[in-house]
């Protein structure tokens, strides 16, 4: 993997002149069909991905916390989240476990090896795998932060069509065993918390940017306890997680701004689209925004820095207050 620092572009990102409201992930270029569009799934039949044949979540005695048949389940109601939005076209269907060249007979991806077969299919465009981390010891052998709740992006594209070929999400289990100790780095969220956190990954899954509007909620300084009023305007693909989550306090887990960039990338052929706040602004071919849920407990200061492999970015912005980045 490469790495590079990422302080500065995170700052541009957060407080830069204007906010945008949310648009694509990736933009195609000069050798595309139609340059500067977005990269989009083609929706004429179902975004098929595969599941690790593991559990989410076990406990530090190696228990089971979250069996598989649990955590598939888990995964198809939060990809329901944004199959459910009305004015949008874009379904998604489980087709199994991840299973082919270098992965464990029963599809668990535990060890660095099995990671990068997942991975190997993913970038051939073959599957698009979801992957369980049951106690974050693959998250640490990639060598990345235990405070990493998940990671997502896109594998193989369709240059000259714009289309996504296939997508990859990682999620890590830790983060649901039943323990805090934070002696060890192990922090606990409530379902709520991972579950949005999650559908924020799934969101940069099916394509969607990151969304800067209600920027001032932010700049307020507010943390988990934000006004509800202003939380019902704060988008899901927001760069960070500092308010409480929408589901505690009685909102839907998508914003309208969410709403609105799924249906304007991937419209309903029968339905009138919702009115996006602000017009994004293609700036780039590379990936526009990608994100990587983090939790920061207030004592803990991580180095800023951003991880890139084919498509997946991650950012881990310094802090000292607790929320969760993605």
């Amino acid at each position: 993997m490469k790495r590079r620092l990422g302080a500065f572009f995170l700052s541009c990102l957060l407080f830069g002149g204007f906010a945008d409201a949310g648009g694509p992930l990736r933009v195609t270029g000069a050798g595309a069909t139609n340059a500067g569009q977005p990269f989009v799934w083609d929706v004429s039949n179902p975004i098929r991905y595969t599941v690790d044949g593991g559990p989410l979540s076990v406990s530090p005695s190696g228990q089971i916390v979250s069996s598989n048949s649990q955590s598939v389940a888990r995964v198809q109601s939060l990809f329901q989240n944004w199959q459910s939005v009305p004015t949008t076209s874009i379904t998604y269907s489980y087709a199994g476990q991840i299973s082919g060249a270098g992965i464990p007979s029963n599809g668990d991806v535990k060890t660095i090896q099995d990671f990068n077969a997942a991975l190997g299919l993913c970038n051939g465009g073959t599957q698009s795998p979801v992957i369980f981390d049951a106690d974050g010891s693959l998250l640490r052998a990639l060598g990345l932060s235990p405070l990493i709740i998940g990671f997502s992006g896109t594998c193989k594209l369709d240059y000259q069509a714009g289309h996504i070929v296939s997508a990859l999400v990682f999620l890590n289990g830790e983060f649901q065993d039943g323990v805090n100790d934070p002696t060890t780095s192990n922090y606990e969220l409530t379902a709520d918390q991972f579950d949005e956190a999650i559908t924020h990954e799934m969101g940069h899954f099916s394509g969607l940017g990151h969304s800067q509007i209600n920027l001032d909620l932010f700049k307020s300084g507010f943390a988990g306890n934000c006004p509800v009023d202003e939380l019902a305007g704060l988008p899901i693909m927001f760069p960070v997680e500092f308010c409480q989550s929408r589901k505690s306090a009685g909102l839907p887990i998508l914003a309208p701004d969410d709403v609105a960039w799924i249906s304007k990338l991937c419209p309903h052929a029968t339905s009138q689209l919702p009115r996006a706040p602000t017009q994004y602004k293609p700036r780039t071919s590379t990936p526009l925004s990608s994100g990587v849920p983090v939790w920061v407990p207030s004592i803990l200061l991580q180095s800023p820095m951003a991880l890139t492999n084919t498509g997946i970015n991650m950012s881990l912005p310094s802090t000292i207050r607790p929320r969760k980045t993605r």
